[in-house]
């Protein structure tokens, strides 16, 4: 919560439109097994145009799985959006349950790998502090 919480500060500082969210944390759990909420992203929105913006999902605090390239997140409508970055192949999958939830994965030899669950709505300063 600390580290991603400095990054939402110094982003929100230089302008940039952010808001914090809750994470549920999948990696190395079963399918079948529920998680709580117990770690912390941000979700920074880019406008490309008037009409138009890229919401990108961002994780400075998950250790050596992190991927310290922002993460376009999926338009609504879209299911997926894949990326090749310097640390492997990651993508954020939508929902197609809940339109809000995200799953983010890592392709790992040769298999999607859940790496964590959000959502893209923003996470109140009082259950930051609980989660935390």
């Amino acid at each position: 919560f600390e580290q991603n919480g400095l990054l939402l500060n110094v982003l929100k500082a230089i302008g940039f439109h952010v808001k914090p969210v809750l994470i549920r944390v999948r990696w190395n759990k079963s399918s079948d097994v529920d998680t709580p909420y117990t770690h912390m992203g941000i979700v920074v929105s880019l406008a490309k145009s008037v009409e138009f913006t890229e919401d990108y999902f961002v994780d400075v605090a998950f250790g050596g799985l992190s991927c310290v390239k922002p993460l376009l997140l999926p338009n609504l409508g879209d299911e997926t959006v894949c990326q090749d970055t310097a640390d492997g192949f990651f993508g954020v999958f939508r929902n197609n349950f809940d339109m809000d939830m995200f799953t983010a994965r890592w392709y790992l030899k040769g298999v999607w790998v859940d790496l964590y669950k959000f959502s893209d709505r923003e996470a109140l300063e009082c259950d930051l502090m609980v989660s935390n």
